[in-house]
């Protein structure tokens, strides 16, 4: 997520996958859809990354495709509760298993 950490910020992409070239490395950043898990976390406000209909994963992306890496890594566990699913949903009643 997008300034969580120093290796996650986008910024830093850049330099870091310098590194890893000048060191005979790999450098995978991972692009994300967006970050908000303050129903199961309230106190977690500071780490939250709207999702803006898109738009957070196409910049996260866009970052990671910039740092021209071999591989690209997309984080997306389905996590309803952190909200860093993919797939459209729809609200309903219930849950099976």
């Amino acid at each position: 997520t997008n300034g969580m950490t120093w290796g996650s910020s986008h910024s830093n992409w850049g330099q870091m996958a310098a590194f890893a070239k000048k060191n005979a490395m790999l450098f995978v950043p991972s692009a994300g859809p967006g970050y908000i898990d303050t129903a199961v976390r309230p106190w977690n406000a500071g780490n939250k990354r709207e999702r803006g209909d898109g738009a957070y994963l196409t910049r996260s992306m866009d970052a990671a495709a910039a740092a021209a890496p071999a591989i690209l890594s997309l984080t997306s566990f389905n996590e309803w509760h952190e909200g860093t699913q993919l797939e459209p949903a729809a609200p309903r009643q219930g849950y099976l298993d």
